[in-house]
């Protein structure tokens, strides 16, 4: 796929835009970054290169300023520190140096509704920062900061699986007892 402006100059490509491969983001939802285009640019064009069905339930285009993107760099950055990250199996831990209230630990990961956040334990709210990656806020003051990840409904369709083995179950059983009586 193709992003392309009024007179056809193309502004930028996505390889194979499938469920398999995105940019940015979920499965199923991605975000193309067209990075820096002409101010005169006010329409843009999606060309596919393939024939198919292609859905499209719903497309927001964000146009902003550089001076605002800078701003927002700004006011989401820890500062120039870098913070060093542990990860493990599910989870990531950091330790954020001592700073003024207001700051954003922002995460290059991708956002995703399974992500939860602790600051020294307590919970946090896990943002959305420069559209596709996390943020937390983080309070004036040293702090540990977790970030933990679980497969959104995991558990409930856990939940539902067993309940349709069992249910299979005393279907198959129920119909033997029959057949025999």
């Amino acid at each position: 796929m193709s992003v392309l402006d009024p007179d056809g100059k193309m502004l930028g490509d996505v390889a194979a835009p499938t469920i398999q491969s995105h940019m940015y983001g979920g499965k199923t939802d991605w975000c193309i970054n067209l990075g820096i285009i002409p101010a005169d640019v006010h329409e843009i064009a999606l060309a596919f290169d393939q024939s198919g069905e292609y859905v499209l339930q719903s497309a927001r285009v964000v146009s902003e300023s550089i001076k605002l993107i800078e701003e927002d760099r700004r006011r989401l950055a820890l500062g120039h520190d870098k913070v060093g990250y542990e990860f493990h199996h599910d989870a990531m831990e950091c330790e954020v140096p001592d700073g003024e209230d207001g700051r954003y630990l922002v995460i290059t990961t991708s956002w995703s509704s399974g992500w939860t956040a602790t600051i020294d334990g307590v919970s946090a709210e896990v943002l959305k920062a420069d559209t596709a990656f996390m943020a937390v806020r983080v309070p004036s003051g040293k702090h540990a900061v977790r970030l933990a990840y679980r497969t959104p409904l995991l558990l409930e369709g856990l939940v539902v699986s067993l309940a349709s083995i069992f249910a299979t179950a005393w279907l198959a059983r129920k119909h033997r007892i029959e057949k025999r009586a």
